[in-house]
C-alpha cells in the first residue's frame, strides 16, 4: 500500500501564509529589540551627560570658592605682610583679624567631589586641608597677639606671638601655588582657559614663586608623589 502524499493548492497557500506570518513575527521581534536596544543606550547617554554635568557643576563651583579663598584668605594677606619681618615688627600694629574657617561649597557638595577623578580628589582635599591649618594659625596669631597686648611684658608670649606671625607669612606661598595648580586643574575638567582675570591666580609668576618657596625650605612642595 503506497500513500502519495500531494499539497493542494489549498494548502500551499496555508503554508505561504505561515511562512510570512512566520517571517513578520521573526521582524517585529528583532525591531523591538533594537528598540530596546536604543532606549537602552538613549537612557545610558542621558545618564552620563547628568554624571558629566554635575560634574562640571561641582567643579565650576569649587574652582569659584577656590578663587576667592585666594583673592581675599590669601593673595591680600601675602601682600600685607611681604615686607613685613615678624622678628621686628611692632605686634601693636599687627592688626590682622580671625577668620572664620567655612567653606560652604566644599561642604555642600562634599559626597560629588569624587566624580571630579582621583587626581582632582587629591588636589582639592589637600587644598582645603592646608587653607583649613592656614587659617587655624591665622586664628591662633590673632589671640595670642590679644593676651600679649594684656601682658606686654610677657617675653614668652611675645615669642609664641610672633611664631604664629611667621608660620602665617611662610606658609601663604605654598598655598598659592597649590591654589594654582588646583585651579588649572579644574579648568582643564570644564575645557576653560586657565587665565586671568577669570582666574586670578593664574596671573602668578610661577617661577618667582617656585624660588620664593624653595628659599624659605618648602621644596617638599615641588616633589613628585610616590
Amino acid at each position: 500500500m503506497q500513500f502519495e502524499a500531494k499539497l493542494t493548492l489549498d494548502g500551499l497557500m496555508t503554508l505561504i501564509a505561515g511562512l510570512i506570518a512566520f517571517i513578520a513575527v521573526i521582524i517585529q521581534i528583532r525591531s523591538s529589540s533594537k528598540q530596546v536596544q536604543d532606549q537602552i543606550k538613549a537612557q545610558r547617554d542621558a545618564e552620563r551627560e547628568e554624571r558629566e554635568r554635575q560634574k562640571r557643576a561641582v567643579a565650576s563651583a569649587i574652582l569659584s570658592e577656590i578663587d576667592g579663598t585666594y583673592r581675599y584668605l590669601l593673595r591680600d594677606v601675602r601682600d600685607f605682610l611681604r615686607q613685613i619681618d615678624p622678628d621686628k615688627v611692632d605686634l601693636r600694629t599687627m592688626l590682622i583679624k580671625s577668620f572664620v574657617a567655612r567653606f560652604p561649597i566644599l561642604d555642600a557638595n562634599a559626597g560629588k567631589i569624587g566624580d571630579l577623578g582621583e587626581q582632582a580628589v587629591a588636589s582639592v582635599v589637600g587644598f582645603y586641608s592646608c587653607t583649613r591649618a592656614y587659617l587655624i594659625s591665622v586664628d591662633n596669631f590673632a589671640l595670642s597677639r590679644e593676651r600679649w597686648l594684656e601682658k606686654p611684658d610677657d617675653g614668652l608670649l611675645e615669642d609664641t606671638t610672633r611664631e604664629y606671625l611667621s608660620h602665617v607669612k611662610n606658609t601663604i606661598p605654598s598655598l598659592i601655588w597649590l591654589a594654582h595648580e588646583v585651579s588649572k586643574e579644574l579648568c582643564g575638567i570644564l575645557s576653560r582657559k586657565f587665565e586671568s582675570p577669570w582666574i586670578a591666580v593664574a596671573a602668578e609668576d610661577t617661577d618667582a614663586l617656585r624660588e620664593e618657596i624653595t628659599q624659605m625650605g618648602d621644596g617638599e612642595t615641588f616633589e613628585p608623589e610616590s
